[in-house]
Protein backbone atom coordinates (compact mmCIF):
# COMPACT_ATOMS: atom_id res chain seq x y z
CA UNK A 1 0.00 0.00 0.00
CA UNK A 2 1.11 3.28 -0.75
CA UNK A 3 0.61 6.81 0.36
CA UNK A 4 0.59 9.04 -2.73
CA UNK A 5 -0.98 11.21 -5.55
CA UNK A 6 -1.53 9.62 -8.27
CA UNK A 7 0.18 12.19 -10.42
CA UNK A 8 3.18 10.72 -8.60
CA UNK A 9 2.41 7.09 -8.73
CA UNK A 10 4.64 6.78 -12.06
CA UNK A 11 7.39 6.66 -12.45
CA UNK A 12 8.05 7.31 -8.73
CA UNK A 13 6.40 4.15 -7.51
CA UNK A 14 4.78 2.16 -10.47
CA UNK A 15 7.53 1.56 -13.35
CA UNK A 16 6.49 2.65 -16.64
CA UNK A 17 4.74 0.14 -19.33
CA UNK A 18 4.34 -2.02 -16.23
CA UNK A 19 0.52 -2.75 -15.35
CA UNK A 20 -2.00 -5.05 -16.83
CA UNK A 21 -4.91 -3.58 -15.00
CA UNK A 22 -5.55 -0.09 -13.65
CA UNK A 23 -8.93 -0.98 -11.26
CA UNK A 24 -10.54 2.14 -9.43
CA UNK A 25 -13.41 3.87 -7.95
CA UNK A 26 -12.04 7.57 -8.03
CA UNK A 27 -14.46 10.16 -6.24
CA UNK A 28 -17.47 11.00 -8.05
CA UNK A 29 -18.67 15.00 -6.83
CA UNK A 30 -17.55 17.56 -9.70
CA UNK A 31 -14.91 19.44 -7.45
CA UNK A 32 -12.72 16.26 -7.91
CA UNK A 33 -13.35 16.09 -11.85
CA UNK A 34 -9.77 16.90 -12.68
CA UNK A 35 -8.98 13.68 -10.72
CA UNK A 36 -9.82 11.77 -13.85
CA UNK A 37 -7.67 13.93 -16.44
CA UNK A 38 -4.79 12.36 -13.86
CA UNK A 39 -5.93 9.31 -13.78
CA UNK A 40 -6.21 8.94 -17.87
CA UNK A 41 -2.44 10.51 -17.66
CA UNK A 42 -1.56 7.39 -15.10
CA UNK A 43 -2.84 4.45 -17.53
CA UNK A 44 -1.38 5.51 -19.94
CA UNK A 45 1.77 5.55 -18.55
CA UNK A 46 1.86 3.08 -16.55
CA UNK A 47 -0.31 0.77 -18.14
CA UNK A 48 1.28 -2.49 -20.53
CA UNK A 49 0.35 -1.99 -24.34
CA UNK A 50 -2.79 -3.74 -24.71
CA UNK A 51 -3.41 -3.01 -21.22
CA UNK A 52 -6.58 -1.98 -19.25
CA UNK A 53 -8.09 0.73 -17.22
CA UNK A 54 -11.35 -0.16 -15.47
CA UNK A 55 -12.76 2.85 -13.59
CA UNK A 56 -16.38 3.02 -11.63
CA UNK A 57 -18.11 6.29 -12.13
CA UNK A 58 -20.92 7.62 -11.32
CA UNK A 59 -23.52 9.14 -14.18
CA UNK A 60 -24.19 12.27 -13.09
CA UNK A 61 -20.91 13.93 -15.22
CA UNK A 62 -20.84 11.15 -16.75
CA UNK A 63 -20.15 13.02 -20.41
CA UNK A 64 -17.35 14.53 -18.66
CA UNK A 65 -15.44 11.96 -17.74
CA UNK A 66 -15.56 10.23 -20.94
CA UNK A 67 -14.05 13.41 -21.76
CA UNK A 68 -11.03 13.81 -19.65
CA UNK A 69 -9.95 9.36 -19.92
CA UNK A 70 -10.33 9.95 -23.29
CA UNK A 71 -6.82 10.98 -25.29
CA UNK A 72 -4.54 9.35 -27.73
CA UNK A 73 -3.00 5.70 -27.07
CA UNK A 74 -5.81 5.28 -24.20
CA UNK A 75 -8.85 4.39 -26.16
CA UNK A 76 -12.65 3.73 -24.53
CA UNK A 77 -13.49 0.26 -25.23
CA UNK A 78 -16.73 -0.51 -23.56
CA UNK A 79 -18.84 0.33 -19.96
CA UNK A 80 -19.56 -2.87 -17.66
CA UNK A 81 -22.78 -1.87 -15.85
CA UNK A 82 -22.22 -2.95 -12.39
CA UNK A 83 -26.09 -4.02 -11.05
CA UNK A 84 -26.57 -3.58 -7.85
CA UNK A 85 -30.49 -5.37 -6.45
CA UNK A 86 -31.92 -4.07 -3.36
CA UNK A 87 -29.83 -0.50 -3.47
CA UNK A 88 -31.31 2.82 -5.36
CA UNK A 89 -29.77 6.24 -4.93
CA UNK A 90 -32.43 8.50 -5.06
CA UNK A 91 -30.99 11.97 -7.86
CA UNK A 92 -33.52 14.24 -7.17
CA UNK A 93 -33.48 17.14 -9.54
CA UNK A 94 -32.50 14.05 -11.86
CA UNK A 95 -35.62 12.66 -10.81
CA UNK A 96 -35.04 9.27 -11.10
CA UNK A 97 -33.91 6.08 -8.73
CA UNK A 98 -30.35 4.47 -9.96
CA UNK A 99 -29.59 1.00 -9.26
CA UNK A 100 -26.33 0.70 -11.10
CA UNK A 101 -22.83 1.77 -11.81
CA UNK A 102 -21.21 1.98 -15.34
CA UNK A 103 -17.41 1.04 -14.95
CA UNK A 104 -15.43 2.63 -18.46
CA UNK A 105 -13.45 0.17 -19.86
CA UNK A 106 -10.59 1.58 -21.77
CA UNK A 107 -7.52 -0.08 -23.35
CA UNK A 108 -3.77 1.32 -23.94
CA UNK A 109 -2.60 1.26 -27.86
CA UNK A 110 -0.43 -1.30 -28.78
CA UNK A 111 0.03 -5.12 -27.40
CA UNK A 112 -2.27 -7.83 -27.48
CA UNK A 113 -6.08 -6.99 -27.69
CA UNK A 114 -7.71 -7.04 -24.61
CA UNK A 115 -8.91 -10.78 -23.36
CA UNK A 116 -12.35 -11.44 -24.09
CA UNK A 117 -15.37 -10.33 -21.75
CA UNK A 118 -17.97 -13.20 -21.94
CA UNK A 119 -20.85 -10.40 -20.25
CA UNK A 120 -20.83 -6.12 -19.39
CA UNK A 121 -22.67 -6.89 -16.44
CA UNK A 122 -21.68 -7.68 -13.36
CA UNK A 123 -24.40 -8.19 -10.40
CA UNK A 124 -23.73 -7.70 -6.54
CA UNK A 125 -25.43 -10.08 -4.27
CA UNK A 126 -28.80 -8.41 -2.85
CA UNK A 127 -27.35 -7.69 0.75
CA UNK A 128 -24.23 -6.72 -0.15
CA UNK A 129 -25.43 -4.28 -2.67
CA UNK A 130 -26.65 -2.48 0.51
CA UNK A 131 -23.79 -2.93 2.90
CA UNK A 132 -21.61 -0.26 3.89
CA UNK A 133 -17.61 -0.40 2.59
CA UNK A 134 -14.41 0.46 4.75
CA UNK A 135 -14.60 4.00 3.56
CA UNK A 136 -17.39 7.00 3.70
CA UNK A 137 -17.30 6.98 -0.04
CA UNK A 138 -16.57 3.21 -0.33
CA UNK A 139 -18.47 0.41 -2.11
CA UNK A 140 -19.27 -3.10 -0.87
CA UNK A 141 -17.14 -6.27 -0.89
CA UNK A 142 -19.74 -7.79 -2.49
CA UNK A 143 -20.43 -5.53 -5.06
CA UNK A 144 -16.15 -5.36 -5.43
CA UNK A 145 -15.84 -8.60 -5.64
CA UNK A 146 -18.08 -9.13 -8.23
CA UNK A 147 -16.65 -6.78 -10.27
CA UNK A 148 -13.27 -7.97 -9.57
CA UNK A 149 -13.92 -11.24 -10.44
CA UNK A 150 -15.38 -10.38 -14.24
CA UNK A 151 -12.55 -8.36 -14.82
CA UNK A 152 -9.70 -9.98 -13.53
CA UNK A 153 -7.12 -12.67 -14.53
CA UNK A 154 -5.11 -14.78 -12.01
CA UNK A 155 -1.57 -13.36 -12.16
CA UNK A 156 -2.37 -9.48 -13.57
CA UNK A 157 -0.14 -6.99 -11.96
CA UNK A 158 -2.99 -4.22 -10.87
CA UNK A 159 -3.04 -1.08 -9.53
CA UNK A 160 -5.58 1.00 -7.52
CA UNK A 161 -4.40 4.86 -7.43
CA UNK A 162 -7.94 6.31 -5.59
CA UNK A 163 -7.94 3.02 -3.42
CA UNK A 164 -9.67 4.94 -0.38
CA UNK A 165 -11.11 2.14 2.07
CA UNK A 166 -9.30 -0.65 -0.03
CA UNK A 167 -12.63 -2.68 -1.03
CA UNK A 168 -12.23 -2.82 -4.46
CA UNK A 169 -8.10 -3.83 -4.12
CA UNK A 170 -8.64 -6.21 -1.92
CA UNK A 171 -11.27 -8.01 -4.44
CA UNK A 172 -9.00 -8.10 -7.14
CA UNK A 173 -6.35 -9.55 -4.97
CA UNK A 174 -9.34 -12.47 -3.62
CA UNK A 175 -9.29 -12.51 -7.62
CA UNK A 176 -6.11 -13.78 -7.98
CA UNK A 177 -4.10 -10.55 -8.75
CA UNK A 178 -1.07 -8.70 -7.14
CA UNK A 179 -2.48 -5.22 -6.50
CA UNK A 180 -1.03 -2.15 -5.22
CA UNK A 181 -3.23 0.39 -3.52
CA UNK A 182 -2.45 3.44 -2.79
CA UNK A 183 -4.57 6.60 -1.89
CA UNK A 184 -3.49 10.23 -1.52
CA UNK A 185 -4.75 10.48 2.56
CA UNK A 186 -3.06 9.21 4.87
CA UNK A 187 -6.25 8.27 6.95
CA UNK A 188 -7.53 6.30 4.17
CA UNK A 189 -4.24 4.12 3.76
CA UNK A 190 -4.56 4.04 7.89
CA UNK A 191 -8.10 3.12 7.39
CA UNK A 192 -6.89 0.33 4.38
CA UNK A 193 -4.23 -1.21 6.43
CA UNK A 194 -6.71 -1.87 9.37
CA UNK A 195 -9.51 -3.18 7.82
CA UNK A 196 -6.72 -5.28 5.30
CA UNK A 197 -5.92 -6.61 8.38
CA UNK A 198 -9.11 -7.37 9.66
CA UNK A 199 -9.86 -9.56 6.73
CA UNK A 200 -7.02 -11.34 6.49
CA UNK A 201 -7.67 -12.90 9.58
CA UNK A 202 -11.40 -14.02 8.22
CA UNK A 203 -12.06 -17.22 6.66
CA UNK A 204 -12.90 -15.60 3.52
CA UNK A 205 -8.76 -15.15 2.81
CA UNK A 206 -8.22 -18.92 2.60
CA UNK A 207 -9.18 -18.54 -0.96
CA UNK A 208 -6.87 -16.05 -1.91
CA UNK A 209 -4.20 -16.34 -5.22
CA UNK A 210 -3.06 -12.71 -5.24
CA UNK A 211 -1.41 -10.02 -3.49
CA UNK A 212 -2.35 -6.97 -1.62
CA UNK A 213 1.11 -5.14 -1.97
Amino acid sequence: MAHADVRELCPSIVAPDSLDLVLTDPPYPRAFMECWRWLGDFAQAALKPGGTLAALSGQMWLGEVLAMLGREGLAYRWTVALNLPGASTRVFHRRLGSRWKPCLLFTKAGGEPPRWLGTDVATAPTLAAQADGFHHWGQSAGAMDALASLLVEPGMVACDPFAGGGELALAAALAGASVLASDIEAEHVATMRASIVNVAESETTRRRQGALL
